[in-house]
Protein backbone atom coordinates (compact mmCIF):
# COMPACT_ATOMS: atom_id res chain seq x y z
CA UNK A 1 0.00 0.00 0.00
CA UNK A 2 1.38 3.17 -0.81
CA UNK A 3 1.67 6.47 1.20
CA UNK A 4 -1.64 8.25 -0.61
CA UNK A 5 -3.41 5.15 0.02
CA UNK A 6 -2.42 5.42 4.04
CA UNK A 7 -3.40 8.33 4.62
CA UNK A 8 -6.66 7.94 2.98
CA UNK A 9 -7.43 4.75 5.38
CA UNK A 10 -6.28 7.31 8.63
CA UNK A 11 -8.22 9.52 7.04
CA UNK A 12 -11.58 7.45 7.12
CA UNK A 13 -10.46 5.85 10.24
CA UNK A 14 -10.78 9.08 12.17
CA UNK A 15 -13.79 9.99 10.39
CA UNK A 16 -15.85 7.45 10.78
CA UNK A 17 -14.32 6.49 14.44
CA UNK A 18 -15.10 10.31 15.72
CA UNK A 19 -18.25 10.10 14.54
CA UNK A 20 -19.46 6.33 15.74
CA UNK A 21 -18.52 8.08 19.03
CA UNK A 22 -20.28 10.77 18.75
CA UNK A 23 -23.46 8.91 17.52
CA UNK A 24 -22.85 6.45 20.84
CA UNK A 25 -22.58 9.50 23.60
CA UNK A 26 -25.85 10.96 21.44
CA UNK A 27 -27.70 7.28 21.88
CA UNK A 28 -26.94 7.00 25.37
CA UNK A 29 -27.62 10.37 26.54
CA UNK A 30 -30.99 10.46 24.78
CA UNK A 31 -31.81 7.09 26.16
CA UNK A 32 -31.30 8.77 29.56
CA UNK A 33 -33.53 11.74 29.05
CA UNK A 34 -35.93 9.86 27.01
CA UNK A 35 -36.55 8.06 29.77
CA UNK A 36 -36.20 10.26 32.70
CA UNK A 37 -38.08 13.33 30.90
CA UNK A 38 -40.84 11.60 28.32
CA UNK A 39 -41.48 8.63 30.39
CA UNK A 40 -41.62 10.07 33.78
CA UNK A 41 -38.91 7.70 35.31
CA UNK A 42 -36.29 9.84 36.14
CA UNK A 43 -34.40 7.90 39.46
CA UNK A 44 -33.74 11.88 41.07
CA UNK A 45 -30.87 13.65 40.62
CA UNK A 46 -29.54 12.53 44.21
CA UNK A 47 -29.34 9.74 42.81
CA UNK A 48 -27.54 10.39 39.79
CA UNK A 49 -25.16 12.35 41.37
CA UNK A 50 -24.07 9.65 43.82
CA UNK A 51 -23.87 6.84 41.09
CA UNK A 52 -21.78 9.43 39.23
CA UNK A 53 -19.48 10.62 42.06
CA UNK A 54 -18.76 6.86 43.08
CA UNK A 55 -18.16 5.81 39.91
CA UNK A 56 -15.95 9.05 39.27
CA UNK A 57 -14.19 8.28 42.46
CA UNK A 58 -12.93 4.45 40.92
CA UNK A 59 -12.59 5.44 37.33
CA UNK A 60 -12.58 8.91 36.72
CA UNK A 61 -8.36 9.08 36.60
CA UNK A 62 -9.05 6.72 33.50
CA UNK A 63 -10.76 9.37 31.89
CA UNK A 64 -7.66 11.93 31.01
CA UNK A 65 -5.14 9.31 31.60
CA UNK A 66 -3.33 10.02 28.04
CA UNK A 67 -0.49 7.57 28.70
CA UNK A 68 -2.79 4.85 28.01
CA UNK A 69 -4.47 6.51 25.04
CA UNK A 70 -0.96 7.11 23.62
CA UNK A 71 0.14 3.35 24.36
CA UNK A 72 -3.40 1.62 23.10
CA UNK A 73 -2.65 4.35 19.67
CA UNK A 74 1.13 2.31 19.61
CA UNK A 75 -0.21 -1.15 19.99
CA UNK A 76 -3.53 -1.28 18.10
CA UNK A 77 -3.68 1.71 15.79
CA UNK A 78 -6.30 4.36 15.75
CA UNK A 79 -9.71 2.11 14.44
CA UNK A 80 -8.75 -0.60 17.28
CA UNK A 81 -8.52 2.14 20.02
CA UNK A 82 -11.82 3.69 18.31
CA UNK A 83 -13.43 0.64 18.92
CA UNK A 84 -11.76 -0.45 22.46
CA UNK A 85 -12.98 3.17 23.64
CA UNK A 86 -16.44 2.43 21.96
CA UNK A 87 -17.20 -1.30 23.68
CA UNK A 88 -15.13 -1.31 27.03
CA UNK A 89 -12.95 -4.03 28.50
CA UNK A 90 -9.92 -2.20 26.82
CA UNK A 91 -6.93 -3.86 29.14
CA UNK A 92 -8.71 -6.95 29.92
CA UNK A 93 -10.16 -8.53 26.02
CA UNK A 94 -9.35 -5.51 23.50
CA UNK A 95 -5.69 -5.26 24.16
CA UNK A 96 -4.78 -9.01 24.12
CA UNK A 97 -7.07 -9.30 21.61
CA UNK A 98 -5.58 -6.94 19.01
CA UNK A 99 -1.79 -8.26 20.44
CA UNK A 100 -2.40 -12.00 19.46
CA UNK A 101 -3.26 -10.96 16.03
CA UNK A 102 -0.32 -8.96 15.42
CA UNK A 103 1.79 -11.98 17.39
CA UNK A 104 2.45 -13.64 13.75
CA UNK A 105 3.79 -10.40 12.67
CA UNK A 106 7.53 -9.80 12.20
CA UNK A 107 9.01 -6.75 13.36
CA UNK A 108 9.97 -5.46 10.04
CA UNK A 109 6.12 -5.27 8.49
CA UNK A 110 4.59 -1.98 8.43
CA UNK A 111 2.52 -0.31 10.51
CA UNK A 112 -0.40 -0.19 8.29
CA UNK A 113 -0.27 -4.08 8.32
CA UNK A 114 -0.51 -4.01 12.36
CA UNK A 115 -3.11 -1.76 12.52
CA UNK A 116 -5.48 -3.79 10.32
CA UNK A 117 -4.65 -6.86 12.39
CA UNK A 118 -5.10 -5.29 15.35
CA UNK A 119 -8.20 -4.01 14.19
CA UNK A 120 -9.87 -7.60 13.01
CA UNK A 121 -8.83 -9.08 16.29
CA UNK A 122 -10.49 -6.73 18.37
CA UNK A 123 -13.82 -6.93 15.93
CA UNK A 124 -13.80 -10.91 16.81
CA UNK A 125 -13.22 -9.78 20.22
CA UNK A 126 -16.42 -7.30 20.56
CA UNK A 127 -18.26 -10.27 18.15
CA UNK A 128 -17.87 -13.13 20.46
CA UNK A 129 -18.15 -10.54 23.91
CA UNK A 130 -21.44 -9.46 22.62
CA UNK A 131 -23.06 -12.73 21.20
CA UNK A 132 -22.44 -14.70 24.55
CA UNK A 133 -23.51 -11.26 26.90
CA UNK A 134 -26.76 -11.47 24.69
CA UNK A 135 -26.70 -15.20 25.43
CA UNK A 136 -26.61 -15.20 28.85
CA UNK A 137 -28.71 -12.17 29.01
CA UNK A 138 -31.68 -14.21 27.25
CA UNK A 139 -31.29 -17.17 29.40
CA UNK A 140 -30.72 -15.09 32.49
CA UNK A 141 -34.20 -14.12 31.81
CA UNK A 142 -35.48 -17.28 31.62
CA UNK A 143 -33.80 -18.77 34.37
CA UNK A 144 -35.10 -15.37 36.85
CA UNK A 145 -38.57 -16.19 35.49
CA UNK A 146 -38.44 -19.50 37.47
CA UNK A 147 -36.94 -18.55 40.25
CA UNK A 148 -39.74 -17.71 43.21
CA UNK A 149 -40.00 -13.80 44.77
CA UNK A 150 -38.05 -15.25 48.10
CA UNK A 151 -35.53 -16.68 45.79
CA UNK A 152 -35.07 -13.44 43.51
CA UNK A 153 -34.78 -11.18 46.90
CA UNK A 154 -31.66 -12.76 47.90
CA UNK A 155 -29.98 -11.35 44.81
CA UNK A 156 -30.28 -7.99 46.23
CA UNK A 157 -27.18 -8.93 48.23
CA UNK A 158 -24.94 -10.33 45.55
CA UNK A 159 -23.55 -6.69 45.00
CA UNK A 160 -22.42 -6.61 48.29
CA UNK A 161 -21.19 -9.88 48.45
CA UNK A 162 -19.08 -9.43 45.75
CA UNK A 163 -17.36 -5.92 46.94
CA UNK A 164 -17.35 -7.83 50.60
CA UNK A 165 -14.94 -10.57 48.79
CA UNK A 166 -13.36 -7.98 46.76
CA UNK A 167 -12.31 -6.22 50.12
CA UNK A 168 -11.72 -9.24 51.93
CA UNK A 169 -9.31 -10.03 49.21
CA UNK A 170 -7.24 -6.61 49.22
CA UNK A 171 -7.60 -6.21 53.46
CA UNK A 172 -5.40 -9.38 53.79
CA UNK A 173 -3.13 -7.28 52.14
CA UNK A 174 -2.94 -4.55 54.88
CA UNK A 175 -5.01 -5.22 57.49
CA UNK A 176 -4.19 -2.34 59.88
CA UNK A 177 -5.02 -0.02 56.75
CA UNK A 178 -8.52 -2.08 56.10
CA UNK A 179 -9.28 -1.41 59.32
CA UNK A 180 -8.99 2.20 59.24
CA UNK A 181 -10.74 2.10 56.13
CA UNK A 182 -14.26 0.41 57.15
CA UNK A 183 -13.90 2.35 60.17
CA UNK A 184 -13.64 5.75 58.29
CA UNK A 185 -16.50 4.67 55.81
CA UNK A 186 -19.21 3.79 58.58
CA UNK A 187 -18.08 7.40 59.91
CA UNK A 188 -18.46 8.95 56.45
CA UNK A 189 -22.12 6.92 56.38
CA UNK A 190 -23.49 8.41 59.51
CA UNK A 191 -22.08 11.84 59.57
CA UNK A 192 -25.56 14.46 58.91
CA UNK A 193 -23.59 17.34 57.13
CA UNK A 194 -22.05 15.23 54.28
CA UNK A 195 -24.68 15.19 51.21
CA UNK A 196 -26.04 11.68 50.11
CA UNK A 197 -24.52 12.37 46.73
CA UNK A 198 -20.99 12.60 47.86
CA UNK A 199 -20.79 9.85 50.58
CA UNK A 200 -19.93 7.31 48.28
CA UNK A 201 -16.92 9.11 46.75
CA UNK A 202 -15.87 10.06 49.57
CA UNK A 203 -15.30 7.15 51.60
CA UNK A 204 -13.42 5.90 48.38
CA UNK A 205 -11.40 9.27 48.15
CA UNK A 206 -10.74 8.51 51.98
CA UNK A 207 -10.06 4.93 51.79
CA UNK A 208 -7.63 5.45 48.93
CA UNK A 209 -5.55 8.20 50.72
CA UNK A 210 -5.72 6.33 53.80
CA UNK A 211 -3.70 3.51 52.03
CA UNK A 212 -1.40 5.41 50.43
CA UNK A 213 -0.60 6.99 53.97
CA UNK A 214 0.09 3.44 54.85
CA UNK A 215 2.02 2.82 52.47
CA UNK A 216 4.17 5.84 52.63
CA UNK A 217 4.79 5.13 56.24
CA UNK A 218 6.06 1.13 55.66
CA UNK A 219 8.07 2.50 53.57
CA UNK A 220 9.66 5.04 55.46
CA UNK A 221 10.12 2.46 58.42
CA UNK A 222 12.17 0.06 56.03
Amino acid sequence: MNEADQNDYYKNVHLWGQLTLFLSVFLFLGIGCYLSFIRGLHPGWNTIFTAFGAVAAMVGHTWINIGDLVMYLLLMGPAATYMSKLTGNVKNMRLPSAMASCAALDESEGRIKRDILATYGVAVSVAVNTTFLILLVALGKIFLSLLSPDVLRLLDFIVPALFGAIFGQFAMKNIRAAAFSAVAVLVILYVPFIPGSFKAAAAILLSVCMNLAFQKKNKGET
